[in-house]
């Protein structure tokens, strides 16, 4: 077990070079699925190894220093709504931090209207109701049909959600009344940063939930970064199980290929990325991938506490998915006597001209000048969320015999929770490959 206290970003698992032979489970991948499943199978006494190419666990969820403020790869939240989140993590010991429960949505002329959820945030109830009166983000009963949605995707089960319809998310909310300003003033943009496209053509067996957890939980980050996550996973693995800096060239049915030779075992979990899945298994059925870029900015200008809330750009056709002012969730992020931003967008942008966009967008999104942001670090990531649209199989075959496993979110849909419980699926059926009862 680790300290008793918060867990710290960049906590690394202990590991060794040298890859042992001959163990019931081999694991390729070091992310929040492979460390899942890791974990499952140890406590059901399986001998198992991890192999991860790179130089730390966490695969995409990661986080770094960077001028001094705590950076994640790309703006990610973990909602504590998640079901296997809540079997999975030490959620008490991540201490985390939550966004305030809504969304502000910039308007032309420097308005902003203020979207809040009444039964976590009562206090916010006066200006959810002026920003329907007013029109501002939609007619009321649009903005009333969208909360029905959300509400309905709550309060059903997780069979009934999966065997809703399977159309996608934007034709399951005009059915619902969900159109007009409300869709493209904040439904659009609010999504567009969760599920990585801007169509709304997301099957909704995947979407839905997605917003069933936003329903029940308030998105929040750790105080110490999103790489706390994964550092609690590993911490409860024994020494030398993980081994860094070891990728894996080829498999084949009991065994592995490494710079090291073969490792032998009785069943091979394949944790990785699609495109890495697909490359070592050609005849793998995987998801398109999507993209995502945040950048990470520090201000002087921005008073404490004034955005506490994600915000998005209602002013039509929005570049940026959205802004978080994440300091004013966990101030720890950001250096002393600075705030930390993070802007993002749907698509692969590294150049410099994006970066001068996203810093123009995002310092007039929370009532700044753009000289008065300070770009201290850029995540475009190309393969940041599988995409799921109709006709879709949700989930994904993670058991596919001959002594193979494969995990990941593109196994189960686009998020933490979609990773974590495909890793439980696997560690079920490499136990049943094994001849041992499922995980508890």
């Amino acid at each position: 077990m680790g300290p008793a206290g918060p867990l710290r970003a960049g906590v690394r698992s202990p590991t060794v070079r040298r890859v042992e032979r001959d163990v019931d489970v081999v694991i390729i991948g070091a992310g929040l699925a492979g460390l899942h499943a890791a974990v499952l199978l140890t406590q059901a006494g399986v001998a198992v190894r991890v192999l991860e190419a790179g130089g730390r666990v966490g695969g995409r969820v990661a986080s770094d220093v960077a001028d001094g403020a705590t950076v994640d790869h790309g703006f990610q939240l973990y909602n504590p709504a998640y079901p296997e989140g809540r079997r999975a993590l030490r959620t008490e010991r991540l201490d985390l931090r939550p966004l305030r429960a809504g969304v502000d949505v910039a308007l032309p002329q420097g308005r902003v209207a203020r979207v809040e959820d009444p039964r976590r945030a009562p206090a916010g109830l006066l200006a959810s109701l002026r920003a329907a009166a007013s029109g501002s983000v939609g007619r009321p009963w649009e903005l009333a049909a969208f909360a029905a949605y959300v509400a309905g995707c709550a309060a059903a089960s997780p069979q009934r959600l999966a065997h809703r319809p399977d159309v996608a998310l934007g034709d399951a909310l005009a059915a619902a009344g969900v159109r007009g300003a409300v869709l493209d003033r904040l439904v659009q943009p609010f999504l567009s940063g969760v599920l990585g496209e801007t169509g709304l053509a997301t099957a909704r067996r995947v979407a839905d939930p997605l917003l069933a957890a936003f329903g029940r939980g308030t998105p929040s980050l750790p105080a110490a970064g999103m790489a706390a996550l994964p550092a609690d996973l590993a911490e409860r693995l024994p020494g030398g199980v993980v081994s860094l800096h070891t990728p894996v060239h080829s498999l084949a049915a009991g065994s592995v290929t490494t710079d090291d030779g073969a490792v032998r075992a009785r069943v091979v979990v394949l944790a990785t990325d699609a495109p890495a899945a697909a490359a070592l298994v050609p005849s793998l059925d995987v998801p398109a991938m999507r993209s995502l870029t945040t950048w990470w900015f520090t201000s002087r200008g921005l008073e404490p506490g004034r955005h506490p809330r994600l915000v998005v750009d209602g002013g039509g056709a929005p570049w940026l998915a959205n802004v978080a002012v994440v300091s004013d969730a966990v101030p720890g992020y950001a250096p002393p006597g600075l705030a930390l931003v993070a802007a993002s967008a749907v698509g692969h942008l590294p150049d410099a001209a994006a970066a001068a966009r996203a810093r123009r967008e995002a310092a007039a999104l929370v009532g700044l000048n753009a000289s008065e942001l300070t770009e201290v670090a850029r995540h475009p990531i190309r393969n940041a969320l599988p995409a799921f649209v109709p006709p879709t199989r949700v989930p994904l075959p993670v058991d596919l015999g001959d002594g193979l496993v494969v995990i990941g979110d593109h196994r189960q849909g686009p998020s933490i929770q979609g990773a974590l419980a495909s890793a439980r699926r696997g560690a079920d059926a490499a136990l049943a490959q094994l001849g041992l009862p499922a995980s508890a």
